[in-house]
């Protein structure tokens, strides 16, 4: 197999919503299916983009458990999985009706991928653990969250 170069014009995940109409917090990027269409063990997932020297990037597409079985692993990007409480502006449960969401994304002056200082979000217990995924030399040091972000002080309600 020949090994794949990756570059700034490679294809990304992350412009499968746009192109499907499905981008939306509570919605897969691919197929469609709203949260609550779906059960807890094939909930919504959502994934941050990395770019072509495989640094994470302020991209993030939601997919199914099912869409990101199927599109995830075979990608030739590299993606992490966001803890289901993880906060991320512009893609959490708060952010549904707040008039500076456009999609996945916040558009607030303020959010960091606009190039502020970042929105103020409450978010609940962090709690840091060294995940080994059932080998020790393959770990990552993860930080997760007890509760959802519960509050962000820059939302406007549309």
């Amino acid at each position: 197999m020949k090994p794949v170069h990756l570059n700034p014009s490679s294809p990304r995940l992350s412009e499968i919503p746009k192109r499907h109409g499905f981008e939306h917090p509570l919605q897969c990027g691919s197929c469609g299916r709203r949260a609550d269409q779906l059960s807890v063990h094939s909930g919504l997932w959502r994934w941050q983009e990395h770019d072509h020297n495989d640094q994470p990037e302020h991209r993030l597409i939601v997919l199914c458990k099912v869409c990101s079985d199927k599109l995830i692993k075979p990608h030739v990007r590299l993606y992490r999985h966001l803890h289901p409480n993880d906060p991320w502006a512009g893609c959490m449960t708060l952010c549904v009706d707040c008039r500076w969401r456009i999609g996945t994304r916040c558009t607030h002056p303020r959010a960091l991928s606009n190039g502020g200082v970042g929105v103020e979000v409450k978010t609940g217990t962090a709690t840091r653990a060294f995940v080994d995924y059932g080998n020790p030399r393959r770990g990552e040091l993860v930080t997760m969250f007890d509760t959802p972000p519960s509050e962000c002080r820059q939302k406007e309600a549309l």
